[in-house]
C-alpha cells in the first residue's frame, strides 16, 4: 500500500507540565510524541486495514498492533513493553514500513512520553575557575538563570545569562557561563525555574593531581550503541570528554532536528561520573553538522558569521564552545591546550583559519600538554589520502603542529579504529606526532587499511572505540578502549624536554 499524507500522529504537546490541544503530526515529521497517559495516536489511514509498530526496543523483530478507537489507531506504552529511556520506531499501515528516518520517543521517570531532557555542560573559558551551563525548555518565558553553591555553602548564588530559539522547534536554548570558581571543585547547580540539583567539577588549575579525559568521535547513528559507549566513557570517571565532529547527524536538516533531541537524551541519561556529577564536554564541527558537509559543495559560500550560522544553524546555536568563527583554543590553567579547528566544513583550511592557527601555537609553545582536535584525518585509515581536506591538512596545519613541539593529534571521520607511527613530514621519526583516531563512537563501522597497506598506521581495526588519555606533569597515558571496555592498545608520551625546560 501507498502511504499518503493523509496518514498522522496526533501528538500532545505541552509545556509546564500542562497539557495542551492535540495536534497532529504529518507523516514526513520526526517529532517526539508528547502524552501524559502514555499513548501513542495517529489518524487512520482511509486504506489501511491495520497497524503494527516495530521499535527499537524489542531490536525491530517484534509486531505490536495497534487499535483502531473512534477512527484513530492508538497504542500504550504497556503493550509496547517501554520503560524510562530512550527508543526508535516505525509503523507498519498494512505490513509496509512507513517511508522516511526512524521516529524516536522518550519516557521519563513518571512512565509518560516527555520531551527528552536535555541539560549539558561546556566551557568557553579556562575551567579551573568558570563553567558553561546549557539547556533546553519548551518554556519560552522562562529566565536564563542558573543557582550555583560550594559544598560547603547554604546560599545558592545567582547567575544570568542569555537564551535565543532552537530552530524548527519550540524550544528555547539557554546558555549561562558561571564565573569566578575554584579550581578541582565540585559545585552543586540547578535551573532557576527547576528543582532538580545536578553538580559540577572545576579541573585543577596546575596538574597537583593527573587530569583525565576522554576523547571520539562520530557519535549517533544507532541509539544503543550511543548509550553503551556514553555509559562506559562515564564509568572512566573523566574530568570532560572531547567530541570530534559528527554529533547527531542531523546535517542542518529541518527534517533530522529529532536527532539533537536523541543526542542530548543520551549524554543527559548515561555520561554520568561513578559519584553521579555531570560530566562535561568539548566539540569540534564535522561535516555532519552542516547542510552539504564540505565548503567546496557550497556556490553561496561567504565568509562571515552569518553565513555560518545559515548552513550550521543547530551546532553555532547549541553549544557556545566552539563557537563563531568555528575554531577556538581552549587554555586549562598552567598545562593544557584544546586547539579545536573545522576542517572545511564552514571555514578554509588555509588563510585566515591557518593564520590563526600559525599565531595561536606559537604562544602555547611552553604548554606542557598541546592536541589539536579536529575532524577529517590528516592520516586517514579508511578514506583516499589525497582527498581535497586530507591533503590540505598536512599541507597547511601538520608544519605548524610540528615547529610547536606537538606529539599527540586526535582525527575522527573515517569510523574505524587507528593510531598511526610517530610521524615527522610524513616519516616514522621518534619525536614525530601520534595520530589516534579514527571516530567510531556510535556510527557503523568501516573496514580500515591495514600497516601493511598504509605504512604510517601502527595499528588499526574496525571497532567501536574511544581514547582514554591521563595527563602527568612529566608524561601522557593514552588507552583505547572498545565498546565493551577491553583495551585495544596502549602508549606512553613523555613530555618533550624544550617544554619541561624552555629556553631562558
Amino acid at each position: 500500500m501507498k502511504i499518503t499524507k493523509t496518514l498522522c500522529i496526533l501528538l500532545t504537546l505541552f509545556s509546564c507540565g500542562h497539557a495542551a490541544a492535540e495536534t497532529p503530526l504529518s507523516i514526513g515529521e520526526r517529532r517526539p510524541p508528547l502524552h501524559p497517559e502514555g499513548i501513542v495516536r495517529f489518524l487512520d489511514e482511509p486504506e489501511a486495514e491495520s497497524v503494527l509498530i516495530r521499535h527499537s526496543g524489542t531490536d525491530w523483530q517484534r509486531d505490536h498492533e495497534m487499535r483502531k478507537v473512534d477512527g484513530v489507531w492508538e497504542i500504550d506504552l504497556d503493550t509496547l513493553k517501554w520503560s524510562t529511556g530512550s527508543y526508535e520506531f516505525k509503523f507498519l499501515p498494512d505490513g509496509e514500513w512507513e517511508a522516511g528516518r526512524n521516529r524516536f520517543a522518550y519516557v521519563d521517570r513518571q512512565g509518560a512520553l516527555a520531551r527528552p531532557p536535555a541539560v549539558y555542560l561546556t566551557w568557553q573559558r579556562d575551567p579551573s575557575t568558570t563553567m558553561t551551563v546549557h539547556w533546553h525548555s519548551a518554556d519560552a518565558k522562562e529566565p536564563s538563570v542558573i543557582l550555583v553553591r560550594a559544598p560547603d555553602e547554604d546560599e545558592w548564588r545567582s547567575v544570568s545569562g542569555t537564551s535565543e530559539p532552537f530552530p524548527d522547534t519550540d524550544l528555547s536554548i539557554h546558555t549561562v557561563e558561571i564565573e569566578d570558581l575554584a579550581p578541582d571543585t565540585t559545585y552543586e547547580f540547578r535551573r532557576e525555574a527547576n528543582e532538580t540539583t545536578y553538580r559540577f567539577r572545576t579541573l585543577p588549575d596546575t596538574l597537583e593531581r593527573p587530569v583525565r579525559f576522554v576523547n571520539g568521535g562520530d557519535v549517533y547513528l544507532n541509539g544503543e550503541w550511543m548509550d553503551q559507549m556514553n555509559a562506559l566513557a562515564g564509568t572512566l570517571d573523566p574530568d570532560f570528554v572531547v567530541i570530534g565532529g559528527d554529533l547527531a547527524y542531523a546535517d542542518g536538516r529541518a527534517d533530522l532536528v529529532w536527532r539533537w533531541l536523541r543526542y542530548f537524551a543520551s549524554f543527559y541519561d548515561h555520561l554520568r561520573a561513578p559519584d553521579g556529577r555531570m560530566i562535561p564536554t568539548v566539540v569540534t564541527i564535522g561535516n555532519h553538522e552542516v547542510t552539504r558537509h564540505f565548503l567546496p559543495d557550497h556556490d553561496d559560500y561567504e565568509p562571515g558569521d552569518a553565513w555560518r550560522l545559515r548552513v550550521s544553524p543547530y551546532f553555532y546555536r547549541l553549544f557556545a564552545m566552539p563557537g563563531q568563527p568555528g575554531y577556538a583554543a581552549l587554555d586549562v590553567g598552567d598545562y593544557l591546550s584544546l586547539i579545536l579547528l573545522d576542517t572545511l566544513h564552514t571555514n578554509p583550511i588555509d588563510g585566515d583559519q591557518r593564520a590563526w592557527l600559525e599565531k595561536t601555537l606559537a604562544t602555547r609553545r611552553q604548554v606542557t600538554h598541546l592536541f589539536p582536535v579536529y575532524h577529517v584525518p590528516a592520516y586517514p585509515s579508511v578514506r583516499d589520502f589525497d582527498d581535497l581536506p586530507n591533503r590540505l591538512i598536512r599541507e597547511h596545519w601538520i608544519p605548524l603542529f610540528e615547529e610547536a613541539g606537538i606529539r599527540l593529534a586526535f582525527e575522527h571521520h573515517d569510523h574505524a579504529f587507528k593510531v598511526t607511527h610517530p610521524l615527522r613530514g610524513g616519516e616514522r621519526h621518534p619525536d614525530g606526532i601520534v595520530f589516534v583516531g579514527d571516530g567510531a563512537w556510535g556510527v557503523y563501522l568501516r573496514t580500515p587499511a591495514t600497516p601493511e597497506e598504509r605504512d604510517y598506521l601502527r595499528i588499526s581495526a574496525s571497532v567501536h572505540h574511544l581514547f582514554e588519555v591521563v595527563l602527568e606533569p612529566e608524561r601522557r597515558h593514552v588507552r583505547a578502549l572498545d565498546i565493551d571496555g577491553n583495551e585495544l592498545d596502549r602508549f606512553e608520551q613523555p613530555v618533550q624536554a624544550e617544554v619541561l625546560q624552555p629556553d631562558p
